[in-house]
């Protein structure tokens, strides 16, 4: 009988096929079940050798372990501790972070006329520029007036310049206030300027001003950079690794090796420069009708077993969470980890595991475009199916993933826990269009399908859920609104221009009195509703 791996033994014959994603167009990389598709941790797991060694060297050799702060060519000025932790090797310069393939650029004949109707426009044109980089603001406006020159639907991309100028504005402020770096740079120094006022506020009840302005101080001086796919650990203002790939398992076992990184702690790199999504829906009255449009929440919620790291696995507990995919993160109460914690002391009689370490804080965008701060912590999630009927997460594997942390426990119904995104990076998720709002998940997709009712006669004029439900299926008319304009009738625009208005560019309205100008002449006036 054949030798069988410790990891063939644990997740079993797991098909090595390579997949195909945008993180991974050239098939370089398997989907094995025991590390992520974005990238693999094997060059990450490392704890004695160099990246520039090979690591089926036959001679291992064992690194000295340094007791002495020293400082480096990536900090200088600020040492480096290392006196428990051999990862003294940057990976910059040698790890090579994702490069996006992008398309070449697709281009249409210039019409004779400027078309003005979508259903003139050449077949497969769109409005995409998926041949430039997003961020590229300078290269995306002057595309825009390529494309008002072609003269293909010319007033999308007159409105898609007034949202391209006014991100320019704001960037080359920012730039002003930050002068000398790059803009990723100055958007996390200014993250970290709300962050830092943010804790003095709360006076830093988890210790984490001395990594902020000596993180910060490291930026000003260029003595650190952002590379994406690389991080740097931070402990009491002093920084503990040199920059490396981000690993759950290097965390923990620095998180560990510090005493547990419940204060202090502070990983760099790991959420990017810009702050995080959270476009959660706060409901603010409880629903008091029969159908959603009463103030009622019309999200859908799942089930999320919470476990603290290094805590026993029966040791988690199934929390009710919003499934609310406009938010990058899991977002917990401080009294759920209480929770966790008395639930294992309660069943050993011990003292349970304690507080999950600290990744720092993250900044993140409301739904009104306000910015708010919270607190990062790792746990770790799972999810179970219906009835308890088993894991459905990882073949039997917990993630370790980052959650942020609300401030005391919940004292409202509909201030939920949310889910974010995680389950539709772990599970193959459905919906039925039978106006029930109901998620399906499932770890595979004939499992998703057949959990997926099929809907006999689905309305054709589906409500929404922010919608009064009036009799399904529409076999009634529904109730006359009072004083409704009928939808043939051309609408009366206000003309004032108190807060609330919005005001339409000058040059928008020369463009848009000249093209009705053009249309007078040529085709007649536009008949119908005014813009």
């Amino acid at each position: 009988m054949g030798r069988t791996s410790a990891r063939r033994r644990l997740f079993g014959r797991t098909s090595r096929d390579r997949y195909y994603s945008e993180q991974n167009p050239r098939y370089d990389d398997f989907n094995g079940p025991w590390y992520s598709c974005e990238a693999s941790p094997r060059d990450v797991i490392m704890t004695g050798a160099s990246p520039r060694q090979s690591r089926r060297s036959s001679k291992r050799k064992t690194r000295k372990i340094e007791h002495k702060a020293q400082p480096n060519e990536h900090f200088p000025g600020y040492p480096v501790y290392l006196p428990i932790l051999p990862w003294d090797e940057s990976y910059i310069g040698i790890y090579q972070p994702y490069q996006i393939q992008r398309p070449p650029r697709k281009q249409w004949p210039k019409p004779s006329r400027p078309i003005l109707r979508r259903d003139e426009c050449p077949i497969g044109w769109h409005d995409q520029e998926p041949d430039l980089d997003p961020n590229d603001i300078e290269a995306q406006i002057a595309r825009c007036h390529e494309r008002i020159e072609d003269g293909i639907l010319p007033v999308v991309f007159e409105h898609k310049l007034i949202t391209l100028n006014a991100e320019k504005d704001t960037r080359d402020a920012l730039k002003e206030k930050w002068p000398g770096h790059s803009w990723e740079v100055v958007q996390r120094l200014e993250s970290l300027a709300g962050i830092e006022q943010w804790l003095m506020d709360r006076n830093d009840d988890c210790e984490l001003l001395p990594n902020v302005r000596a993180i910060t101080a490291a930026y000003k001086a260029g003595h650190l950079d952002l590379v994406q796919g690389l991080v740097t650990y931070w402990y009491d203002g002093k920084p503990l690794t040199h920059p490396r790939p981000y690993s759950p398992k290097e965390f923990l076992e620095i998180a560990n090796a510090i005493g547990g990184g419940a204060t202090g702690f502070w990983v760099e790199g790991l959420n990017g420069p810009r702050p995080g999504r959270n476009k959660a829906v706060q409901t603010g009255i409880p629903s008091t009708t029969h159908h959603t449009g009463g103030g009622g929440n019309t999200l859908a919620s799942v089930r999320v077993a919470i476990r603290l790291p290094n805590a026993p696995r029966w040791a988690y507990h199934e929390f009710e969470m919003l499934d609310d995919t406009g938010c990058d993160n899991f977002i917990l109460f401080y009294g759920d980890l209480v929770l966790l914690q008395d639930m294992e002391a309660d069943a050993t009689g011990q003292a349970g595991t304690g507080i999950p370490p600290l990744a720092g804080v993250i900044t993140t965008q409301l739904g009104d475009g306000s910015l708010a701060y919270m607190y990062i912590r790792m746990l770790e999630v799972a999810m179970f199916g219906d009835n308890n009927s088993g894991m459905m997460t990882n073949q039997g594997l917990w993630d370790l993933v980052q959650v942020s942390i609300k401030d005391g426990y919940q004292e409202d119904f509909h201030d939920e826990r949310v889910c974010g995104i995680w389950s539709r990076f772990k599970l193959y998720s459905g919906t039925c269009p039978d106006q029930s709002g109901r998620v399906y998940l499932s770890d595979s997709r004939p499992g998703m399908v057949n959990a997926v009712p099929t809907t006999i006669h689905a309305p054709q004029s589906r409500y929404l859920p922010h919608a009064a439900a009036w009799p399904p299926h529409g076999h009634n008319q529904p109730m006359p609104v009072p004083n409704a304009n009928s939808i043939t009738t051309s609408f009366d625009l206000p003309t004032a221009t108190g807060p609330g208005v919005p005001k339409i560019p000058p040059d928008i309205l020369a463009r848009r009195a000249q093209r009705q100008a053009q249309l007078g002449q040529g085709q007649g006036q536009r008949q119908g509703p005014g813009p």
